[in-house]
């Protein structure tokens, strides 16, 4: 008997521990000892329920048994409220109470100064209107432990848990209600109810509204979205490609101008439906941001007069309810603008999409007049802006590689109100990649074209910082770095090439969903763009010189732009997350092997007046120069004027010299 006493002390002393503590105390423990005082007192419970009473049968009796277990998980809800109380319990607790018995445990722990004051001295205070004690009397009505019985009856409640729990604070529970009994002699239950009713019907009234707002916002983004998607985003995807395919026909041997003409003037044009529906959209969606204006002022205007009606106390809680919907408000009216902001940003892609279309077919046009001069009787387009879908995949693999090999060397980031100091191996783990090359194989299946993997893929690296919570059960992200390339892949599917720099519609169709996801999650993004075509002027001079750079799209997301044919950076020098980590994205450009290549060309071809056209293919054949840094040992010749670069169908990009 006396090995079970001992056994039965060692396996209920934890728990005993924690029991004799009140909530404020246990708070006040590191979060690491509250753990392991849960997980230790759990695997006691497990054995006191089931090994106990096979070792000591006759110790307890099953009754005594089962109590002195409803004990050890009382002291663990004791343990799981005191996480509740501060901000969420950890993922180990999670599951093992609902969130009404760690309410009750809460609300219990609120009226504990009624321990020190005896019948006498709460009734004073309650009839005297006095301080704290009187109102926690008023809120009592509010809280679970108001109706004990109805919260023992609820299926999804442990019953010897509340048991032990009213157990524990019977005497407690029973000054509060003799304090409450005071209240409703001296006032009246009508004092308190009239003096919040105004403030509850207002609550009510702004709750109807705020789901109405909510639906209505559902509903609008979910018919914009597909409507976007079955208007301009086809329209968009036909007209590129038709476009491509009379790129190509330029770029081929045998031109004939009035056919391209004519086809020229056959390609559509993007109608104005998906614009026009997306600023209904926008219009529609400011109009709910004003109704939730209308309905925070009313809210406010409620708040102010409860605070004058009745006693300065009494005031106050009507206030109190008025203010949880005003914040929610207020939450809802964030959430509209950013959906605004979101709208704004997409229209304005959608805008520039259109002119870039527009300028493309434009560009066709002028191109065809040029016919007889731009394509000479070696065939070929003119343009030393030409990059073949091989050149495209060199420059993202160098580019991936660089950036990858950067991050794992990097020591610190810099964050928008800190710096983090990175610790030795802190990516493993904490970064993912992926690419489009599944649509990439589409997009050359459908164009009949030959499976290789000489195209670029549009590679994505993302790393994330993150703050562990509760001794790693869970995260938080603290800043999101991505890097990734802007090839247009449909260009280079048909034509095997692609001439165009990347523009307004192409920079906003990655930042949109950047600023998305940083809104959503209120979290910084660093984002970097490379395009081997490089960038439009316009978007270089919105990215450095606008006045707004910084907040343009976001206040979340800091974005800098990569010209993969000569490393060129394009940022915000004023937006020191991206200035400070500029180096992140930086190009390894290989200078002196450009130099070299250049020097080659020079004495080989360059000097040789008895030689015209020479293909980067034949350079790369002869030497073991990659190529890029033959293109842009082309681009030096062609700079200094020694030659024009061209894309010849079928054979690739080449010189001209001479």
């Amino acid at each position: 008997m006396t090995d079970c006493q001992e056994k039965f002390d060692e396996l209920t002393y934890t728990a005993n521990r924690v029991l004799d503590r009140d909530l404020a105390g246990l708070t006040r423990m590191p979060d690491r000892s509250r753990i392991e005082k849960y997980n230790e007192i759990k695997a006691d419970e497990e054995e006191l329920r089931w090994d106990f009473g096979k070792e000591c049968p006759d110790f307890l009796s099953k009754d005594a048994r089962q109590r002195a277990a409803g004990e050890l998980t009382l002291a663990r809800l004791l343990l799981a409220a005191s996480f509740y109380k501060e901000s969420e319990v950890p993922t180990a607790m999670q599951g093992d109470f609902i969130e009404k018995e760690l309410e009750a445990v809460v609300e219990f722990d609120r009226f504990k100064q009624f321990d020190a004051l005896d019948e006498d001295q709460i009734e004073e205070k309650v009839r005297r209107m006095e301080g704290e004690v009187y109102e926690l009397v008023q809120e009592y009505t509010s809280t679970q432990i108001a109706n004990m019985d109805k919260l023992i009856e609820n299926p999804e409640v442990q019953q010897e848990v509340i048991e032990r729990l009213v157990e524990r604070y019977d005497d407690r529970r029973e000054r509060i209600r003799q304090g409450f009994f005071v209240y409703v002699e001296t006032h009246g239950l009508e004092h308190l109810v009239e003096s919040i009713e105004d403030a509850i019907e207002a609550v009510s009234d702004s709750t109807d509204e705020r789901e109405k707002i909510q639906d209505a916002l559902r509903e609008e983004l979910t018919d914009l979205e597909d409507s976007l998607e079955r208007g301009f985003e086809r329209q968009r995807t036909q007209i590129q490609t038709e476009i491509s395919r009379v790129e190509r026909q330029v770029a081929s041997e045998t031109v004939d101008a009035a056919d391209i003409r004519a086809e020229i003037q056959n390609i559509d044009t993007i109608d104005e439906d998906a614009l026009a529906e997306l600023n209904d959209a926008i219009s529609r969606t400011q109009e709910l941001e004003t109704q939730l204006d209308t309905k925070i002022t009313e809210l406010e205007t409620a708040k102010e007069e409860a605070v004058k009606s009745g006693s300065e106390e009494v005031g106050e809680q009507a206030a109190q309810v008025v203010e949880a919907e005003l914040e929610r408000l207020t939450e809802q009216r964030s959430e509209l603008k950013n959906e605004i902001d979101r709208l704004q940003v997409e229209r304005e892609e959608i805008e520039s999409a259109r002119d870039r279309l527009d300028e493309r077919q434009q560009s066709l046009e002028e191109r065809v007049e040029e016919v007889e001069t731009s394509v000479d009787d070696t065939g070929g387009l003119e343009g030393k802006d030409v990059v073949t879908a091989s050149t495209a995949r060199l420059f993202e693999m160098d580019y991936m590689g660089r950036f990858d090999t950067g991050m794992f060397e990097v020591q610190s980031i810099r964050m928008p109100n800190d710096t983090f100091e990175v610790p030795h191996d802190y990516w493993d783990g904490r970064s993912e990649r992926r690419n489009e090359a599944s649509r990439m194989t589409n997009l050359l299946q459908e164009h009949d074209k030959e499976l290789s993997g000489t195209h670029p893929t549009n590679p994505t690296a993302r790393y994330t910082i993150t703050e562990s919570k509760y001794m790693g059960l869970s995260e938080s992200t603290e800043m999101i770095i991505e890097a990734t390339v802007a090839s247009h892949l449909e260009a280079h599917a048909i034509n095997g090439f692609d001439a165009t720099p990347a523009d307004l519609d192409d920079l906003l169709g990655f930042v949109n969903d950047a600023v998305r996801e940083a809104s959503n999650q209120e979290t910084p993004y660093l984002l970097g763009i490379a395009s081997p075509t490089g960038w439009t002027d316009r978007v270089q001079n919105l990215v450095k010189e606008d006045e707004l750079a910084r907040t343009r799209f976001s206040r979340h997301v800091s974005v800098c732009l990569v010209d993969l044919r000569n490393g060129e950076l394009i940022y915000d020098p004023a937006d020191p997350v991206v200035a400070e980590n500029i180096s992140l994205f930086e190009r390894a450009v290989q200078t002196e092997a450009v130099d070299d290549c250049y020097a080659y060309l020079k004495s080989e071809y360059v000097s040789d007046l008895g030689r015209e056209t020479v293909m980067l293919q034949e350079i790369t054949n002869e030497t073991d120069y990659d190529r890029h840094v033959v293109k842009r040992s082309f681009d030096r010749v062609e700079s200094n004027g020694d030659g024009e670069q061209f894309y010849i169908d079928e054979d690739g990009l080449a010189i001209d010299i001479g």
